[in-house]
């Protein structure tokens, strides 16, 4: 094309333009008109209408076209990216190891659940949808998460209000439970109105067990598994405290162990350690669940005796534990004889405070040592009452005959020589 038919079309085309630009600047607007764009703002349009025809009508034509093309992309690209957000929140949903849910503002419901449901709890997710607490949570739960979701739906024009944490014991299929912590918050939409209670629970089972164990190994003797020292004087504190609410009687006995140093020292710590074991098992078994038998170190042991009727009561439970004491302990393949000395002390009889009670019962046990070991006395302030076993023990030097059920004292168990047939 020659340079002057170039200059003609590009004059041409300045025209058209003009004149376009023209009509449409002189045109009144005859409407207006509000849009919403698909972000969902809304703007307002002068709208003029006019004819057009020949090059303008091509070349406003053209223009309209490519906008709405880019329009079109841009929409293509929106849905797109939703799309695939959603995909990717579908998948954490599906398998993410924690339960997210959704509840109903207001009505205490359950309006979504993930899939995570079913491996926590063997249900469904879909089972649950517009269930209330009750059917996934205990009673107890189901109370407590009722009332956080009533206290944030109330709560829910507040921008500012904090997510919550408790724990949570759902219900499985199977009949079982577990232990889970849920955090609860308000949903919101892109405007910040609320919209919904939302949950994220995560399942705490080894947690709980791992807290159990180490509360446990605080307040329990290692060896033997009873209540530890701490855990006795609680013990004792609400013992004490309920007999004196209920008008009740208590005993406290304290034991200690005789001779044990010296099966300790001739047949090695652990025949020791077997040996306290033992006698962690016949003194619990010589006394009610409801009583406590605890071991306050070494082989010093203390049992509660709650509600207890008088003191005859007491000294057949302290004889019980005598004799069962008395009987020979298997250690590996050798059977030997221990002896234990006994303080007893009564509430309210002796005092009414835990001290005191456990003072006046370790003083009657000393006095039991001194008397002769292998018997328990009766702590009485002014005029102590010593009693023994009823049965006599032989001499030290002599062995028991077989099968005489005597006690037969540690020392000469240890030369003669710790075994038995």
């Amino acid at each position: 094309m020659s340079v002057a038919a170039r200059e003609a079309c590009s004059v041409r085309r300045f025209r058209v333009r003009s004149c376009a630009t023209l009509l449409l600047a002189t045109l009144p607007p005859v409407a207006a008109a509000d849009v919403v764009g698909i972000d969902a703002s809304i703007f307002w349009l002068l709208v003029s209408v006019m004819a057009i025809t020949g090059l303008a009508a091509l070349f406003v034509q053209q223009r309209m076209q490519r906008r709405l093309d880019r329009a079109e992309r841009g929409l293509q690209r929106a849905v797109s990216e939703q799309r695939e957000a959603e995909r990717r929140y579908r998948l954490l949903a599906a398998h993410g190891s924690e339960l997210i849910w959704t509840m109903s503002l207001g009505t205490p419901q359950f309006t979504y659940l993930s899939p995570a449901l079913e491996r926590l709890c063997q249900f469904a997710p879909s089972s649950m949808q517009n269930r209330p607490p009750e059917e996934l949570c205990t009673l107890e739960s189901a109370a407590l998460l009722s009332a956080e979701h009533a206290r944030l739906s109330r709560q829910a024009g507040d921008a500012s209000i904090p997510e919550v944490r408790f724990e949570l014991e759902l219900r499985c299929a199977d009949g079982t439970a577990i232990w889970t912590e849920a955090r609860l918050g308000v949903l919101r939409d892109e405007s910040g109105t609320a919209t919904a209670i939302y949950g994220v629970v995560s399942d705490m089972t080894e947690q709980r067990k791992l807290r159990a164990r180490l509360d446990f190994l605080a307040h329990h003797d290692a060896l033997t598994g009873l209540p530890n020292r701490m855990l006795f004087f609680d013990r004792l504190e609400r013992a004490v405290a309920a007999a004196r609410r209920d008008g009740t009687r208590l005993a406290l006995l304290y034991l200690d162990l005789d001779g044990f140093k010296e099966i300790n020292d001739s047949l090695g710590h652990p025949a020791g350690d077997t040996l306290l074991m033992q006698v962690a098992l016949r003194l619990s078994a010589s006394v009610r669940d409801s009583d406590t038998v605890a071991r306050m170190g070494g082989d010093e042991f203390t049992v509660i005796l709650r509600t207890v009727r008088d003191a005859p009561s007491v000294a057949r439970i302290t004889e019980k534990i005598l004799t069962a004491l008395s009987e020979p302990i298997a250690i590996d393949a050798q059977r030997v004889r221990i002896g234990v000395s006994i303080g007893a002390s009564q509430f309210p009889e002796h005092g009414d405070q835990v001290g005191t009670l456990v003072a006046l019962a370790d003083a009657a046990m000393a006095r039991s040592k001194r008397g002769g070991r292998n018997r328990w006395s009766m702590a009485i302030p002014d005029t102590p009452v010593l009693k023994s076993v009823p049965v006599e023990a032989p001499p030290a030097e002599t062995p028991p005959p077989e099968g005489a059920g005597s006690v037969r004292p540690v020392l000469a168990a240890v030369r003669n020589p710790l075994s038995e047939s």
